[in-house]
């Protein structure tokens, strides 16, 4: 997905554990590949499309071992549907670096043009995503959507955004479609509301993970922009920009002039810690 995820704290027994599974399983995928496929994953990278479908489904334990229920059933989705209909951007690339460890920090990142994250591991049980991007076409939101027998209208995203946007008076509203809505304008309501938005990104993996990481961003609150634009054929872009936070979110209408009519965009989100 480059989106970026800031840093996650670790601190309890579930989310340690989640830190530790998620080791000992990238060490045990390890175990399924070839000398050549190894050298890979430990290098500059493996391209998953290359493995074999069993090999590819052990690959997808790694990340479900890392991620909370909602985060992996829509990267696994958009996954599997990459490797049955690969179109122009079959090509995602894992890496392990150094080899993963229960005792010494290791990463893991997957890069690819449709989904892509960055997460670290640290030893004493802390998780941190670093990056992470999601790119879909139209035809991709609806084969992701109706995999997870859901609605695109339903993203978790933009209906927290939505949410937010209509609890804001005339005032805020001008900001907001201006130069930005500073935080600081924000009642105490509206800025949970602002929270929970972050969560999307911020919340990636089992367990209590972004308790700490939502404490910095409340903490910067007063220094913090939020953008929204939306226009009249339902195409929709916003941005929250701040010490502890760069997140934005854009749909667009495809060209497609079927999918058009049927007003599913595309969609490209993204979450970077500064």
């Amino acid at each position: 997905m480059q989106t970026t995820t800031g840093e996650t704290s670790i601190s309890n027994e579930t989310s340690f554990n989640a830190s530790r599974e998620t080791s000992l399983t990238a060490l045990g995928f390890l175990d399924y590949l070839d000398e050549e496929q190894r050298a890979a994953l430990l290098g500059e990278g493996l391209d998953i499309s290359t493995l074999t479908w069993a090999n590819q489904v052990t690959a997808l334990r790694v990340l479900e071992s890392l991620f909370n229920e909602h985060a992996y059933e829509l990267v696994s989705a958009v996954i599997q549907h990459v490797a049955q209909e690969p179109g122009d951007n079959p090509h995602h690339f894992l890496k392990f670096s150094p080899e993963p460890s229960t005792e010494n920090a290791w990463e893991m990142t997957l890069d690819g043009p449709t989904v892509g994250i960055k997460v670290t591991f640290d030893p004493d049980g802390q998780i941190t995503f670093k990056d992470a991007h999601l790119g879909l076409s139209s035809a991709e939101v609806v084969s992701v959507t109706e995999a997870l027998d859901t609605s695109y209208t339903e993203s978790k995203i933009k209906k927290a955004a939505e949410q937010l946007v209509g609890s804001l008076n005339p005032t805020q509203q001008a900001a907001l479609q201006g130069s930005g809505l500073r935080g600081a304008q924000l009642t105490e309501e509206q800025k949970t509301l602002f929270l929970k938005m972050t969560s999307n990104w911020i919340d990636l993996a089992n367990g209590d993970s972004g308790s700490e990481q939502q404490e910095e961003i409340a903490d910067t609150f007063s220094d913090t922009y939020i953008i929204w634009n939306e226009q009249k054929d339902g195409s929709a872009f916003f941005q929250m920009k701040g010490p502890e936070l760069d997140f934005s979110y854009k749909e667009s209408l495809p060209e497609d002039t079927e999918l058009s009519a049927q007003s599913v965009p595309n969609i490209q989100t993204s979450f970077q810690s500064p």
